[in-house]
């Protein structure tokens, strides 16, 4: 069986998980495919990606094209399946016809587009879908990172060896959310691949980091 491979991940004892183009998902032993599914056989959409649970060998975190958030466990061959859509909280600001905020309060929502990428840092998981960041807090709720200049075709995530994390978009360039530091957040913006100016944002002030 030939597998175009989208991502892999690995847990602690060395196990690699994988999923491929068009919903496929596997697990890899002594460098042999040892359990492959597909999402249709669990009425779920094609899954985009898959994160080892560091608490369970055996099991992962699914996300998929619909935006559905899975776990379950390759050693149960994923009869223990658990999938939905994941409710999250923004802020919401409303205004009059003046445009003079009226009122803000935290409203629900829930995901309906592609989830790109599945990460777990220091404990904390997050969720990278079309549009939104996302994270869980410490009562288990999703929260969206807000005030970012990334809004569409968000992709990537990365964690460097200080503990930032980096998000790309495919069409609005790359921020650092620098999460040691509360409020400060670098932005590497770019109207046309990634040739823009690299900014600091802290607050409500953006700053040229070049100045």
């Amino acid at each position: 069986r030939v597998l175009f491979r989208s991502r892999l991940d690995a847990d602690s004892s060395g196990t690699v998980y994988g999923n491929a183009r068009g919903g496929a998902f596997f697990r890899i032993r002594d460098l042999r495919v040892t359990d492959y599914f597909n999402s249709s056989d669990f009425g779920i959409g094609a899954v985009k990606t898959l994160t080892a649970d560091p608490d369970e060998p055996g099991a992962v975190y699914l996300g998929t094209e619909d935006g559905q958030f899975c776990h379950g466990s390759f050693d149960k061959s994923f009869t223990d399946m658990q999938a939905g859509s994941p409710r999250y909280v923004e802020t919401v600001f409303d205004t009059d016809e003046s445009g003079n905020i009226t009122d803000v309060y935290d409203s629900g929502f829930y995901v309906t587009t592609n989830i790109n990428r599945i990460a777990i840092a220091d404990g904390t998981i997050w969720l990278v879908t079309d549009d939104k960041i996302l994270y869980r807090d410490s009562e288990g709720n999703f929260r969206a990172l807000e005030n970012i200049p990334l809004t569409d075709s968000i992709e990537g995530f990365a964690e460097d060896y200080e503990g930032n994390l980096w998000f790309s978009s495919s069409r609005q360039g790359i921020i650092q959310h620098t999460v040691m530091q509360a409020g400060g957040v670098d932005h590497l913006l770019a109207e046309s691949g990634f040739s823009g100016n690299i900014l600091k944002f802290v607050g409500n002030n953006l700053h040229d980091s070049l100045s």
